[in-house]
């Protein structure tokens, strides 16, 4: 499947972002919580994370 944030052929069972833009997409999230001073949520919980392909699985379907 295509990357639709940028482009290349990645492995995954559902449409979004590849493994190394969710991560790149997580970190510039971390950098805005944090200047914001929002500590709490600085990365997403690896169960959130889940949440949210759960809810990409349910809108492919």
């Amino acid at each position: 499947m295509i990357c639709p944030r940028c482009g290349t052929d990645a492995e995954q069972e559902y449409y979004g972002p590849c493994a190394a833009c969710r991560e790149q997409l997580r970190a510039g999230a971390a950098a805005a919580a944090r200047a914001r001073g929002d500590a709490n949520r600085e990365e997403v919980a690896p169960d959130e994370d889940r949440a949210l392909q759960g809810q990409e699985r349910a809108i492919g379907s």
